[in-house]
């Protein structure tokens, strides 16, 4: 690392050094998986020196799990824009557009990544966590359709299958792009604004039976 380089990295505030750090670990968990990631190639990457990295994270296990919520938290705050949606039309078009800036280059690089991390227990268990995240997202994105003489309970009951099912299917279509990148605009134009209508409609026509047959 030259001087310059150096004397800019000082001058940058932890935040944005921190959020530096996030976004080339992320690539470089996503590319070689958690096993095969290397704290040095990290520190490289951000032109910064190894023990840094540990001063921030602690361990390349606690730089990958900030990672994780990193990206969950990314999610999140995304999902906020279709949540509460009532319109199916509507939902359809701004839940779709969601999925496909879910299944970016980012997520896809951290799905690869996850199936590496799966054979240590704590990182295992946070993965769970972080799926778990996601479903309950669908499920509040999904809520917006429940009639009003249905309980949250009742409801959620309802439609907690096809929020299991909606992610597989996100899974399904990042690993699809990442093994046939060729396949993006398809996924983009044809493949997930079907599946979300499907799911959408499958969701309200759930919801409305169950309510008629109260």
């Amino acid at each position: 690392m030259s001087i310059e380089n150096a004397a800019t990295q000082k001058r940058l505030p932890r935040a944005e050094r921190e959020r530096q750090m996030l976004d080339v670990a992320a690539e470089v968990f996503g590319e070689q998986g958690y096993a095969g990631a290397n704290m040095d190639e990290i520190a490289t990457r951000c032109g910064v020196t190894k023990p840094m990295l540990y001063n921030y994270f602690g361990s390349k296990k606690g730089l990958f799990l900030a990672v994780n919520d990193d990206i969950a938290k990314e999610i999140v705050d995304r999902a906020q824009a279709v949540v509460g949606i009532k319109d199916p039309d509507e939902l359809i078009e701004k839940g779709g557009a969601l999925l496909v800036e879910i299944m970016s280059e980012r997520y896809k690089l951290w799905m690869q990544a996850r199936v590496s991390a799966l054979s240590d227990t704590d990182l295992a268990d946070h993965m769970r966590q972080f799926r778990q995240l996601l479903i309950d997202v669908l499920c509040v994105a999904f809520s917006g359709f429940k009639p009003d003489i249905l309980t949250d309970a009742e409801a959620h009951e309802i439609i907690l299958p096809y929020a299991h099912a909606g992610l597989g299917a996100i899974e399904a279509g990042v690993e699809l792009w990442t093994e046939q990148p060729n396949l993006a605009d398809r996924l983009d134009q044809e493949i997930v604004p079907s599946m979300t209508k499907a799911v959408v409609g499958a969701v309200k026509t759930a919801l409305m039976n169950a309510a008629a047959a109260k």
